[in-house]
């Protein structure tokens, strides 16, 4: 029998739960509509589009993922490498405000396999990857929204430069954000037709720190 990893029961009240789950893509679709005339409003909008840019190969950094329909969440570590082909990322998962597991992914794309690990229980799972490596980059079919300050463009040393633009590619809308120096990703938002969930970065540094995160616990050999 296969060991799935459990949520751990709540040892108080979840929060609860909305009645009707129908708001929740329309809510989406609105924000992503509305990202347009906010840019036009915004004060530090540019008045010619950045060039479109591509992250460095290689970073380390931290990630939050949230997904509101499904009511989870999660935060931890991520290293990407690009020249390689692989990611790799440790969170701990919250469903409802509550942790219920810490989860370790390697992807490795050159061998086209993805190993979920969890420390809890020891449990190794590994599955085939068949789709290409996500590259930070503004793709040829981005739309520059605009250009924003993140914290203040009149306070010195306060404000972070970035650049906003959309994409619609598989049926699904999403809309990045990227430093306006080096490239770095700041945020993506994935809209789709059963809810939206969206991925902020921080803490980001150049080049990979550890490169043994690549390597597949021991209790991969023997996955499930």
């Amino acid at each position: 029998m296969v060991n799935i990893p459990r949520l751990r029961k709540p040892t108080g009240r979840s929060p609860p739960r909305p009645q009707v789950k129908l708001g929740v893509p329309c809510l989406s679709m609105k924000l992503l509509a509305a990202l347009p005339v906010f840019c036009l409003l915004a004060l530090a909008s540019a008045q010619d589009s950045p060039q479109r840019c591509t992250s460095p190969d290689q970073m380390d950094g931290m990630v939050t993922v949230f997904h509101p329909v499904n009511f989870v969440d999660n935060y931890g570590n991520f290293s990407y490498d690009a020249v390689n082909k692989r990611l790799y990322k440790s969170a701990f998962v919250f469903r409802g405000g509550i942790q219920v597991w810490k989860q370790v992914d390697i992807l490795l794309f050159q061998k086209s396999v993805k190993y979920q690990y969890f420390p809890h229980n020891g449990t190794c799972l590994k599955s085939p990857l068949r789709i290409p490596f996500p590259k930070f980059r503004v793709s040829k079919n981005a739309k520059f929204l605009c250009q924003l300050y993140i914290g203040s463009a009149t306070i010195p040393k306060a404000g972070l430069l970035t650049n906003i633009w959309s994409k619609v590619e598989d049926n699904e809308n999403h809309v990045m954000t990227f430093t306006d120096v080096k490239c770095l990703p700041q945020y993506r938002a994935h809209f789709r037709e059963d809810g939206w969930f969206s991925e902020s970065f921080y803490n980001l540094t150049l080049g990979i720190r550890d490169p043994k995160v690549f390597t597949p616990p021991s209790e991969c050999d023997d996955p499930v």
